[in-house]
């Protein structure tokens, strides 16, 4: 892996991986993979910044299901609150008060959040994907799924 990352990353390439990934090799190696085909990562006159694609949500998803149901859990909660989540409002709306705490630990130690939020908003984005469009409804009459298409465009950076 560390041919091909030579290969595709300087300095500033290196760095966003890094930042991305939070270190876990998983995460490390399909950002690689979703970077082939994409030219070289960087801020000189050749390179653009990191790809992100298809590999790196399938790998946040490994992730995410390698570990306990209630970190799952906090992940779709967390992905769901956006901007306004918090360890008290995760709790909240999981009813999960103790647990909430620890399955944030644990998404933080599997590289997946920093200081509470996820590393990039692809990683929320392929958790919201993992969500059937019926899970999440409006109570107001509104068609099924349209609050988690409103999440999933958040999630993506595209509705503020």
């Amino acid at each position: 892996m560390g041919h091909v990352a030579a290969d595709l990353l300087d300095a500033d390439g290196a760095a966003e991986l890094s930042a991305y990934s939070g270190g876990n090799p998983l995460l490390v190696g399909a950002l690689l993979a979703d970077q082939r085909g994409h030219g070289p990562v960087g801020h000189g006159p050749a390179g653009g910044g990191l790809h992100v694609g298809d590999a790196f949500g399938q790998a946040v998803m490994s992730c995410v299901h390698r570990v306990e149901p209630t970190m799952l859990a906090a992940a779709l909660g967390l992905a769901l609150l956006g901007d306004a989540a918090s360890p008290g409002r995760l709790a909240q709306l999981l009813e999960i008060d103790g647990a909430a705490q620890r399955a944030l630990r644990g998404l933080e130690d599997a590289g997946l959040l920093d200081e509470g939020r996820f590393r990039h908003p692809a990683a929320a984005a392929a958790v919201l994907d993992s969500l059937p469009s019926r899970t999440v409804g409006t109570g107001t009459g509104a068609s099924p799924g349209c609050c988690t298409t409103r999440a999933r465009a958040n999630a993506s950076g595209r509705v503020r």
